[in-house]
């Protein structure tokens, strides 16, 4: 048995497998325990005595690692193997949220290459099903908000066989079928994380004391597991303090955690290992098991231990910025050099600039199903060709912004594709107005 991402800290699991005369070879990135599990090899960066120089593989990286040792001596070896899957590798780098350094880069700028020139027709019949335009050029963002979910509410809903089938498939009309079927389970995927967030708020409403926690932690036994990770980015979003949202698994009680900025999260949950059954993960997400009498000391001793790492002013979202930048000063030289640095992700961020005395056309709305993203026409005293932005979960200071009121902003620079044509674009980050 080869186990990809996980199985670092199975240690009874592969021990019984081993006692069966089952091997196991386990590939992984998550942070081991201090007993590795008996099998014939634990393929971990993290782990003490590795040596191999990069430590922030995904875990698909490192399955990409084995398959490469494990063929170096065939015709593939060593540029023609890599080449071949490395837009597999690419989309679980983007998809894990691992640092965009070192080799990752590698991975994913090689594997966006080949997603944009020579697609697997599993991902190109996946793409143009999540409306992916054939003249746009696929990104790190649209890997991430739509190859990720579509590929990852298979397993989530139903089965991850229909993903595996989709991705292995070479077959264009079985293809199709898959990607469909994998359309439909993200869309009840988003039903299911809709509605089960909504009754997370009204639990954290309800709750007493919760101003005074530096943690939420909610609870219902009748939500489905498979998107209990997305449930705790949601509420982060909302609230901005480290977040497990848990459900029942079989007898136990189990999650996903989610962190913010300052707070390892793994270990938070070290600190509460005595009450767990199981958990792993790494410093912003981690998953847990525990028995249900061990859940309310369980709250409160996770409580305590995120308040010895933080203080009250970490609670409140900070947003960076590289230097002022006026948006007269925005030209397509700019993102040519902008795009030098990229593929971006953590640890290597879009640079985000600031413009103040900004303000709009008139010929601004907002957009969505709730009317909660923002699409505006920007001029400055310094620029009056108008430049279009947009800002997403920024819907509400659009009352403001409508009666002409100038407003400074944090932004990035990008392009917008429409009718076969591109554009100069900026994604409004945040909207501070001035007094």
């Amino acid at each position: 048995i080869v186990a990809i991402d996980c199985g670092i800290r199975s240690v009874e699991l592969v021990n019984y497998a081993h006692s069966l005369n089952i091997d196991f070879i386990i590939c992984d990135h998550h942070l081991p325990g201090k007993t590795l599990p008996e099998a014939v090899a634990v393929l971990d960066p993290k782990k003490n005595e590795c040596t191999y120089p990069f430590k922030e593989l995904s875990g698909c990286g490192i399955a990409l690692k084995l398959s490469q040792a494990l063929n170096q001596n065939s015709t593939f070896w060593p540029d023609d193997y890599f080449l071949e899957f490395v837009d597999l590798a690419a989309v679980s780098t983007c998809c894990d949220i691992v640092p965009m350094v070192g080799e990752n880069r590698i991975l994913v700028q090689f594997g966006l290459d080949k997603l944009n020139t020579a697609p697997r027709l599993g991902l190109k019949t996946l793409l143009y099903g999540a409306d992916n335009q054939a003249h746009q050029p696929l990104s790190v963002t649209d890997i991430v908000f739509k190859i990720g979910p579509r590929i990852n509410a298979a397993g989530r809903i139903k089965s991850a066989r229909s993903a595996v089938e989709l991705l292995i498939s070479d077959d264009f009309e079985l293809a199709k079928e898959y990607s469909a079927a994998l359309n439909e389970l993200n869309t009840q995927r988003g039903a299911l994380d809709s509605s089960i967030t909504e009754e997370a708020f009204n639990l954290i409403r309800k709750e007493k004391d919760y101003d005074n926690k530096f943690t939420t932690v909610v609870y219902s036994p009748l939500w489905h597991k498979g998107v209990v990770g997305i449930v705790a980015s949601r509420l982060i979003e909302k609230f901005y303090r480290p977040t497990l949202v848990l459900t029942d698994a079989d007898e136990y009680i189990g999650g996903s955690a989610r962190s913010i900025d300052k707070v390892d999260v793994h270990e938070a949950l070290t600190l509460c290992a005595d009450l767990l059954s199981q958990f792993g993960g790494h410093s912003h997400a981690a998953g847990l098991k525990l028995k249900p009498e061990n859940l309310e000391a369980f709250k409160q001793r996770f409580d305590e231990a995120v308040s010895t790492m933080i203080t009250r002013e970490d609670l409140k979202p900070i947003y960076w910025y590289e230097t002022e930048w006026g948006i007269e000063l925005v030209n397509e030289k700019l993102l040519e050099n902008i795009q030098r640095f990229s593929p971006f992700g953590p640890q290597n961020m879009e640079p985000v600039f600031l413009a103040k005395g900004v303000y709009d056309t008139g010929l601004g709305r907002t957009m969505g199903k709730d009317h909660d993203h923002l699409r505006l026409n920007l001029v400055s005293a310094k620029r009056n060709d108008p430049i279009t932005a947009i800002g997403f979960k920024l819907g509400q200071h659009y009352t403001k912004i409508n009666s002409g009121k100038p407003f400074n902003m944090l932004y990035t620079v990008g392009l917008n594709y429409f009718n076969g044509q591109s554009s100069l674009q900026l994604e409004i980050k945040d909207i501070k107005f001035e007094a």
